[in-house]
């Protein structure tokens, strides 16, 4: 997250001075592309908020779309509809501004949680049952090492107000920064009960708070 901070930071400074619509803005978003090839793709927007310019090339006809808030002062994380082929997209969104301090427009980063996250599936032994999740503090799934739950809101979502032990589980996770616990839940793959040992703790970034979460299934 730092690393990104520093990235986004340095192309928004580097858009104040020639323009998130010109030409060689695309520049900027290739070379941020380089840094991060698993994004779906990087877009600057004027102060309106409609996309201005997008690499990699083949999403240029997502121009005209707005993405961001007008007049965006500060970096913002939300979920984006972006295409009908690809449905769970979030965006990373930081302000540009002129050289006197007037907002200009925005450039973000939109990716799929999934391909841009699944680096940390790397860290689970094969063949055991632990899983890594990160959970926004409004409840909402960006990730799930499983694929079982990435996009869904814990707290609004239907498909959990059956599960009482894991929503209750989930508030507790929310309200504090780190910390430990047990939870027995239905495998939703195979039905059977079974019981996981659950450690949490924060990522924050400007407004951007995340939970992430590791569990194991145990005995």
């Amino acid at each position: 997250m730092s690393r990104l901070d520093l990235d986004m930071s340095a192309a928004a400074s580097q858009l104040s001075d020639i323009g998130v619509a010109q030409p060689e803005a695309v520049a900027v978003l290739k070379e941020l592309h380089s840094k991060y090839p698993l994004a779906l793709m990087f877009v600057t927007a004027d102060a309106s908020g409609k996309i201005v310019a997008a690499y990699p090339e083949g999403y240029s006809s997502f121009e005209g779309t707005y993405i961001s808030p007008k007049n965006l002062r500060k970096p913002e994380f939300k979920w984006v509809f972006i295409m009908v082929e690809v449905t769970n997209t979030f965006a990373f969104t930081w302000p540009v501004f002129s050289p006197n301090g007037g907002a200009t427009g925005s450039v973000s980063l939109i990716f799929e949680p999934e391909k841009l996250l699944a680096s940390t599936s790397v860290l689970i032994p094969k063949g055991s049952d632990v899983s890594i999740e990160i959970l926004q503090t409004d409840g909402l799934y960006i990730y799930d090492s499983t694929g079982a739950v990435t996009g869904y809101n814990l707290f609004t979502s239907p498909g959990f107000k059956q599960y009482k032990g894991l929503l209750a589980f989930g508030r507790k996770v929310v309200s504090k920064k780190s910390g430990s616990g047990s939870l027995t839940i239905i495998d939703s793959t195979t039905g059977q009960t079974v019981k996981k040992e659950v450690a949490w703790s924060t990522v924050k970034l400007y407004d951007i708070t995340w939970r992430v979460m590791c569990s194991q299934v145990v005995p």
